[in-house]
């Protein structure tokens, strides 16, 4: 997702994205400039990306624990992601 993607950038009141007790861990990191995970429609952490030659590391940071099917969601996206690049995926 973009950083400046509409989700996250085009509204003042974002309480329809993110749960209100994350809105300051979202805020803590650059709000409208992180890239962020959604999941269910809902805002539940942030990631960034490093690239080396060969591969794309990526770093998330989750507002909660997320269950073993969501782990399984974000493993899968980042997945396709390195697909997309052509690199492989370390994912943190």
């Amino acid at each position: 997702m973009s950083i400046y993607d509409e989700y996250i950038s085009s509204y003042k009141d974002r309480s329809a994205t993110v749960n209100a007790k994350f809105s300051e861990k979202l805020a803590a990191q650059g709000n409208a400039l992180s890239y962020v995970v959604v999941l269910n429609g809902q805002i539940v952490g942030t990631w960034k990306r490093t690239f080396s030659k060969r591969t794309v590391a990526i770093e998330t940071e989750f507002f909660r624990q997320l269950t073993k099917a969501e782990n399984a969601a974000v493993a899968s996206a980042a997945e396709r992601y390195g697909d997309f690049l052509g690199l492989t995926v370390i994912l943190n």
